[in-house]
């Protein structure tokens, strides 16, 4: 399994004010209650691009820990160059600029994977590492490239990021994986024509059946409790989803973090970004970490 080592982000300063923008259609208190913010964050598209945000977040990185890097993927739907060529590639050739530690005997992969990609990428990075080797794993999505502003259903939610995550293969750390995926709903969330479409009812429904679901099954296979868990990083699709599956679960409010004030749903970075607040020598075993969204589809880690 894959040690994470240090998660570090970059926000873009520049931000929509929803209230401000909204406010003959929707109330502030609405905001933060159900969606958990009123600003989102967005990339100065003269100044940033998937890469160069990719760049700057792996600048936060302690240079101490680092050590030789053997992969590097990259979780986006939204690539430059419409994804040709791979853009881990492009973020490579930067980060060689950078440090001594990254050199050309490396894979680099690029993951077409929203909501549910960070988990996706815990596990995809395994196969490129052999015990003790060290990878990264970024995240950046910036819907705001496919958002028409103005769209109510899309603009309320999506924030713009990036992560990198420091990795390390160790075969002593357990872990166990679950995915489930149904097609059937892939229009529910979906660029059509270069924008950005979204019905938030089928998602919000898919989210509250399939995801307690998918929980109480990878816990049944591992033969633990969900009282056991000692806590929950979810995708953070809204505050109110959140909450919504802290009731279902009846799971405290302390076990499963939020993090959307002043950035929203930052898509494949929402997990990391979370974790990264929540500060990783904090997070005792088990823990789950839980992508939900997109697809639709549904992905889970149990670190055990």
């Amino acid at each position: 399994m894959i040690n994470i080592i240090e998660i570090k982000s970059y926000i873009p300063p520049k931000k929509i004010n929803l209230y401000k923008k909204y406010k003959k259609k929707i109330h502030k208190e609405f905001l933060l209650k159900k969606i958990g913010t009123s600003k989102v964050s967005r990339i100065d598209k003269l100044k940033d691009d998937v890469v160069s945000m990719c760049v700057k977040a792996f600048k936060k990185i302690d240079k101490k820990k680092l050590k030789k890097i053997k992969a590097i993927i990259l979780c986006t739907q939204n690539p430059e160059f419409h994804g040709l060529p791979h853009n881990s590639a492009i973020i490579q050739k930067e980060l060689k600029k950078i440090t001594r530690h990254i050199g050309n005997d490396i894979a680099c992969l690029d993951i077409s994977h929203g909501c549910s990609g960070y988990v996706y990428s815990l596990k995809s990075i395994e196969n490129y590492l052999a015990e003790g080797d060290f990878g990264l794993i970024f995240t950046c999505d910036p819907y705001s490239k496919i958002i028409k502003s103005g769209d109510y259903n899309t603009e309320l939610l999506f924030g713009d990021s990036s992560t990198v995550s420091l990795v390390q293969k160790k075969n002593k750390i357990k872990s166990s994986f679950y995915f489930y995926t149904d097609g059937s709903f892939y229009e529910s969330l979906i660029n059509k024509n270069g924008k950005l479409e979204m019905n938030g009812r089928n998602i919000l429904n898919f989210c509250m059946e399939k995801v307690p679901d998918a929980l109480n099954k990878i816990l049944l296979q591992n033969k633990i409790k969900i009282k056991d868990v000692k806590s929950f990083f979810f995708h953070q699709g809204s505050k109110y989803i959140i909450q919504s599956l802290r009731k279902k679960l009846k799971v405290s409010d302390e076990k499963i973090p939020l993090n959307i004030l002043n950035v929203g749903n930052t898509v494949s970075s929402a997990i990391p970004m979370t974790m990264e607040k929540f500060g990783l020598k904090k997070i005792k075993k088990p823990f789950i970490i839980c992508g939900f969204g997109v697809g639709l589809s549904v992905s889970i880690c149990l670190i055990k």
